[in-house]
């Protein structure tokens, strides 16, 4: 092979020759020339035995061939499969630039073309042929080392690529269809640039080769590749790699390296060939020889035809415990030969028992009992069989029986030579190697013999059936248990196992096996976030045929709440063995649990203390007071919230109602501070000490809720909050009532009820009298109308307590009105109806108030029902009356009916006059009836909108009223239900207090208190009751907003607790009284004391004494010395 100068474009034939290739057999000679004809280039053959003999070449092309470089590189060999001698010749840049390969016969007559596939590649820059797959048939090695990876980032280029062709197939067209290829590993590197066959150097009967690649390597200093062929072509990795840094111990490393290959010949007579590389750019040549290669037959065996051992035949006996086990004998045998090898060589040998499970061996050798691994150094001679016999044995309790036992031997040449730092090794007898194509680790495996007939191959049926609720109240104390029945019904599952993920939310607790009889016990693994919150429960090992294995698993809610509305669980079971086809649908399932909330929410309450007595006069008005002692006795409210059931209230709203004032506006519950809270429970600030009293310090501080063993720890509510305070006229059961007891029983109501109306039909009245009990003195309707330019808000509201014997009706309408034409106007009720109406762009306010009586006992409910009031004032309208009522009978001041109307105009306020007019209809007869009243307050002003301004129009409407036949009421009628009665606070003046309650659970530890301490003004019950007994009582009314998963309730929940306090004025002195008998008595002795004094009087003659007759000295009349009329 010689290699000459370029030539420019105008050389002839002549001029350039880069190939000389000698055929195989040495009898003719191939030249390529690939600057001739304008670079299209020529191939020359040559027979060297005789020069006369005619010279054949390839003749020139078209001009469309110009610089195609035909011989720019040549190999010859037998490519057609007949037995002669034929020409692979390279054209690098043929085929518009792909590349192309001319196989010609001798005579350079063409047999086939090869084209490659990238343009610039260089297909063909280098060619080599070597019988790479060992048919006895030449292939062909192509290389294109301008090779770019497509797809790459840039730089990804000239990596450089191998084709290898394999020769061989049934037909003409099969004939060079097998193909590998070999990539380049580093961009830049040339990966193909240089090719030479290497003949067979590791004496397995396949061809290798070399690929050289200049510019490969860390700094691309070149790097050469061997490949080994194989059966099926050339193995897909390098076999060896020889970098150019490898070759020197320090700088300067050789440049190009790899850039020129030649092999195949042997250097030095060890009957391996050799390989010599060059690195032009650094002068060198590097010749590489070759080391024998020995090639070890080895094989290791479980000495079992069967390939089984059995659990149950315990052959061999231990001598560490002297227990009887399973064993089975071991052998391994190894044998070396091959070329130029010496007669002994030295290996190193080691075995892995169970090599698929290390970490839990089941196998261990009897001699190293305990142990599973064993390393040892053998001698082999030259071509003989050498073999070590082995015992290993199965331990107690093995759990896996499906997974093949399986042992492992490795082996590898042992080096006699002494560790050296130098890179390169010195030019001395070479040590063998091991021919790394044969295995050096050697494998066998047996089976645990299994209950699964003649193939030993079980495949079970699992069926699974899991049980459970379907709906779970949160928080409930009991478990969530789900019920696990599984069933084998066919052959034998080893570690069988059943698989439940569960939700994250739940807490696993425990495992009951089921059943009567138990025959293995089942383990669980607990679940959490490193098994995907999965618990895995081991079931048999085996699960033997028909057994059935019945669990129960339990879980709790991991924590108080959740955001979840569901459970959801998936679970399978299944083993190591595969089931039966088409058996493994009852293996899976799921469950969807639904979580549901039970809540029962209470109040209760006390009052401290209950019932006081107390004397007005030691106490001063409100205006005079400057010390909370100086107002009155002190009483405090504790009401306390708990929910009776399991799940948890994730929040509730508490309204506390307290009468603050009376109507006329004198101070009654004084409240004195923020109120006491504790548990769950937050209030909003109230207006408290509004007088700024001096508070007594002892009592500010003390814990109400502690000193009650209510809690361990209270708060007293500082912090600001938004809403401030909210003043009630009426609203509910809160209020004040003077009671007197008058005991009447059944008989006795019916019969006063009778009575009572019997007279008032008699009276020709309209009026009824109407019992209002305790804490529901007063009745009072508002009806209110604020208007402000384009918008106005309109509220009809009527509110009514009820009695023992009388049912006040309250209707509540609500609506917000946007002054627009038309507009839609929405209103409700407070008995959850709803309706629509078109309104128009006038807007019309009336208020109504409907009462039905039932006859009972009380007062006068103020005047005669056909009376009319008219007036303009604002106000209230107060009429006194008496309440008989049973058990607090008295009523100190009757609300009657007041309205209140103010428009706003221009910054002007402006009272417009109200008419307020109650007409009854009475029907005749003797037969008692009930009465219904339709009273209305009627507003004459309809407003209009007018650009700024309002303007006014009058309306009318009218009631009407019926009567219903009466029946006397029953004994339930006349009984007091005040757990009905909620109406809201009347006939006085109420503030709430607003407490917000959050996940109120059901333990003790989670009741909510709320504590509210307050002095009852001395004074003002004197002037409400003067000295009857005064009950004053405070309402909370609990409603339910917020539940877990449902959030609101669908149904409102509701609850209401009322606390009562009596106060008692001290008696008044009442002077002694003489009895009417003495002052008789006393009478009638002064009387006849008196007569007996004139009887002697006049015994005496002190009535007969005569008047003198002389009158003279009398007759002239005394003038004090005046004469005439000048006393005048």
């Amino acid at each position: 092979m010689i290699r000459s100068a370029p030539a420019s474009p105008r050389t002839t034939s002549s001029s350039l020759m880069r190939y000389r290739r000698v055929a195989q057999n040495g009898s003719r000679l191939f030249i390529g020339a690939p600057g001739s004809w304008y670079w299209q280039g020529t191939a020359i053959s040559q027979d060297v035995t005789k020069p006369e003999n005619q010279v054949f070449s390839t003749a020139e092309s078209t001009s469309a061939n110009d610089d195609s470089y035909l011989g720019y590189s040549m190999i010859t060999g037998d490519f057609d499969a007949d037995r002669s001698e034929d020409v692979a010749i390279g054209m690098p840049r043929g085929a518009n630039l792909l590349g192309k390969i001319v196989v010609n016969r001798w005579n350079m007559a063409n047999i086939f073309n090869i084209t490659g596939r990238q343009i610039g590649e260089y297909f063909g820059y280098a060619l080599a042929t070597s019988d790479v797959d060992g048919d006895g048939l030449d292939d062909l090695i192509i290389g294109a080392p301008m090779y770019t990876e497509p797809g790459k980032v840039e730089g990804e280029y000239d990596v450089g690529r191998v084709y290898i062709l394999l020769q061989g197939g049934n037909t003409p067209a099969e004939h060079w269809t097998r193909e590998h290829i070999r990539d380049g590993f580093h961009t830049k590197g040339r990966f193909g640039l240089a090719l030479s066959t290497l003949g067979d150097v590791n004496g397995d009967g396949y061809g290798d080769f070399a690929v050289g690649a200049p510019y490969d390597g860390p700094e691309g200093r070149g790097v050469v590749y061997i490949y080994h062929g194989s059966e099926t072509g050339p193995l897909a990795k390098p076999s060896q790699i020889i970098r150019a840094e490898q070759l020197v111990e320090s700088a300067p490393y050789p440049h190009t390296f790899g850039f020129s290959l030649s092999g195949g010949v042997d250097m030095d007579n060890n009957t391996y060939p050799d390989l010599a590389v060059g690195a032009y750019a650094s002068d060198q040549v590097y010749i590489f020889r070759s080391r024998p290669v020995a090639a070890v037959n080895a094989e290791t065996l479980f000495s079992s035809t069967s390939k089984l051992i059995s659990l149950d035949e315990r052959t061999c006996q231990l001598q560490r415990d002297h227990k009887w086990v399973p064993c089975m004998p071991l052998s391994t045998c190894w044998s070396y030969t091959g070329r130029y090898l010496p007669m002994q060589l030295d290996f190193d040998v080691s075995w892995l028992l169970d090599a698929k499970k290390t970490r839990n061996p089941r196998m261990f050798f009897l001699r190293d009992e305990g142990k599973n691994i064993r390393n040892q150094t053998i001698r082999l001679n030259y071509g003989q069989r050498y073999c070590l016999n082995e015992t290993v044995y199965l331990m107690d309790g093995v759990q896996d029986k499906l997974t093949p036992l399986e042992v492992e031997a490795r082996y590898n040449l042992r080096s006699n030579r002494p560790a050296e730092s130098l890179v390169r090794r010195r030019r001395d007898v070479l040590e063998p190697v091991i021919d790394q194509n044969r295995e050096i680790v050697l494998r066998d495996a047996i089976n645990i013999q299994k209950n699964c007939g003649d193939d030993n191959i079980c495949e079970p049926d699992l069926h699974v059936d899991v049980k459970t609720i379907d709906k779970y109240y949160f928080g409930s104390p009991e478990p969530l248990t789900l019920e696990v029945l599984i069933k084998n019904k066919y052959e034998d599952a080893f570690e069988a196992a059943f698989y439940m993920m569960t939700p994250r939310d739940l807490q696993f607790t425990k495992l009951q096996q089921l059943g009567d009889k138990i025959d293995m016990p089942i383990t669980c693994s607990a679940p959490d976030g490193n098994n995907n919150f999965t618990i895995k429960c081991d079931i048999g090992n085996p699960l033997e045929r028909n057994q059935v294995t019945h669990f129960a698993i339990s879980f709790v809610p991991a924590e108080k709440h959740t955001k979840a509305n569901s459970y959801n669980f998936y679970w399978e079971a299944n083993s190591t063995n595969p089931d039966r086809a088409n058996s493994k649908l009852d293996n899976y399932g799921s469950k969807s649990i639904v979580i549901d909330v039970r809540t029962d929410l209470t109040i209760k309450g006390t009052s401290l203390p209950d019932y006081q007595v107390y004397k007005a006069a030691d106490y001063k008005t409100p205006e005079n007071a400057t010390t909370e002692e100086e107002l009155g006795p002190q009483v405090v409210h504790i009401y306390e919230l708990r929910n009776n059931q399991s799940s948890f209230i994730k929040g509730a709203v508490v309204e506390i109602y307290y009468p603050y004032k009376t109507l006329a506006g004198d101070h009654l519950m004084y409240v004195l501070d923020q109120p006491e809270t504790g548990g769950k429970i937050r209030c909003d600030r109230i207006e408290a000490n509004e007088l700024n009293l001096k508070l007594n310090e002892k009592q500010r501080s003390k814990s109400y809720l502690h000193a009650q063993g209510a809690i361990s720890n209270s708060v007293t509510q500082e912090s600001e909050t938004s809403g401030g305070h909210l003043e009630i006229s009426d609203g509910s059961n809160v209020g004040v009532a003077v009671s007197r007891n008058i005991q009447l029983n059944i008989t006795e109501r019916q019969k006063e009820v009778l009575e009572r109306e019997d007279a008032q039909d008699a009276a020709g009245d309209a009026s009824y009298v109407h019992l209002d009990r305790a804490n529901q003195a007063d009745v009072k309707q508002e009806a209110s109308n604020n208007i402000n330019r384009t918008s106005a808000t309109f509220t009809h509201t009527s509110f009514g307590g009820g009695a023992p014997s009388a049912e006040l009706m309250g209707h509540s309408t609500h609506g917000h009105i946007q002054m627009a034409s038309p507009q839609v106007y929405t209103s409700s009720s407070s008995s959850s109806s709803s309706s629509n109406y078109q309104m128009p762009s006038q807007q019309q306010q009336q208020q109504q108030q409907q009462k039905i009586y039932l006859a009972g006992g009380g007062g006068g409910y103020g005047g005669a029902l056909d009376k009319s009031i008219y007036g303009g004032r604002n106000g209230n309208f107060r009429t006194g009356g008496l309440d008989m009522g049973i058990n607090r009978g008295n009523v100190d001041n009757e609300l009657h009916n007041s309205h209140n109307v103010q428009y706003a105009q221009q910054q002007q306020q402006q009272q417009q006059p109200v008419v307020h007019h109650r007409v009854t209809y009475s029907s005749s007869g003797n037969r008692p009836y009930f009465g219904r009243e339709n009273e209305g307050i009627y507003d004459g002003n309809n407003q209009q909108q007018n650009a700024q301004d309002w303007s006014t129009s009058s309306s009318s409407s009218s009631s009407s009223s019926h009567r219903f036949r009466r029946e006397l009421p029953t004994p339930e009628e006349l009984r007091l239900d005040e757990s009905n009665n909620t109406a809201p606070c009347q006939g006085i003046n109420c503030r709430v207090l607003r407490c917000y309650v959050e996940n109120l659970g059901y333990e003790d530890a989670d009741a909510a208190f709320v504590a509210i301490r307050a002095r009852m003004v001395a004074k003002t019950m004197e002037k409400v009751a003067f000295n009857a007994p005064l009950n004053v009582s405070t309402q909370a009314i609990a409603k339910v907003t917020q539940l877990p998963f449902i959030g609101q309730p669908k149904l409102e929940i509701k609850k209401s607790h009322e606390i009562f306090y009596k106060a008692q004025p001290e008696p008044l002195q009442v002077p002694d009284v003489v009895p009417l008998w003495a002052v008789v008595l006393s009478a009638c002795a002064g009387a006849l004391i008196f007569l007996l004094l004139v009887l002697l009087l006049y015994k005496c003659g002190f009535f007969k004494r005569n008047r003198p007759t002389d009158h003279s000295q009398e007759r002239q009349p005394l003038r004090n010395g005046y004469h005439g009329d000048e006393h005048l």
